[in-house]
């Protein structure tokens, strides 16, 4: 129970975001797909900003996802960063 107040207690809001970050991380999130680059994604679930990494497998536009090379799949709106590695 406590651990569960903890975890409510620790949530924040997701970050808004500017156009110009929006492009800028489509732009890297197409340029690190094409050249097969590994890359460290934040994205934000549940009230917590999270960090996965691996190479971008495929770019879903019809879902709007992003699917790694570990088969995780990150909706495009829950990523608020990304570091080409």
């Amino acid at each position: 129970m406590l651990e569960e107040m903890r975890y409510r207690l620790g949530k924040k809001e997701k970050p808004v975001l500017s156009d110009d970050v929006y492009e800028q991380l489509n732009r890297d999130l197409t340029l690190a797909w094409q050249n097969h680059q590994e890359v460290e994604i934040r994205y934000y679930h549940d009230g917590y900003a999270r960090f996965t990494f691996g190479t971008i497998r495929k770019l879903d536009f019809t879902n709007r996802e992003v699917i790694l090379s570990t088969y995780e799949r990150l909706k495009a709106e829950d990523i608020i960063g990304l570091n080409v590695l």
